[in-house]
C-alpha cells in the first residue's frame, strides 16, 4: 500500500511548492484508475506468463494513459 501512497503524497508536495504544477493533478485520477483496472488484468496476466514482460507492458501502459489523459483534461 505504501508504494502507492508515497507516488501521491510526492505529487501532492510538488503542487504545494509549485503551484505552476497544478495540471500534474490530472494525473491522480489516471493514476488511480490504472491501479484499479489495470491492476486487477496485471494480476491474471501475471499468473499466466512472465513477470518482466508483465511489469513492462503495464508501465508502457500507464505512461501513455498520463500522457494521453493530460492534455485532454488540461485544456
Amino acid at each position: 500500500m505504501a508504494q502507492r501512497l508515497l507516488p501521491l503524497a510526492i505529487l501532492l508536495c510538488a503542487m504545494l511548492i509549485s503551484p505552476r504544477l497544478g495540471i500534474a493533478f490530472t494525473v491522480l485520477p489516471v493514476m488511480v484508475l490504472f491501479w484499479l483496472v489495470y491492476g486487477l488484468a496485471a494480476r491474471w496476466v501475471r499468473a499466466r506468463g512472465d513477470q518482466w514482460s508483465t511489469d513492462l507492458a503495464m508501465g508502457v501502459i500507464l505512461a501513455w494513459s498520463i500522457a494521453a489523459s493530460t492534455p485532454l483534461v488540461g485544456s
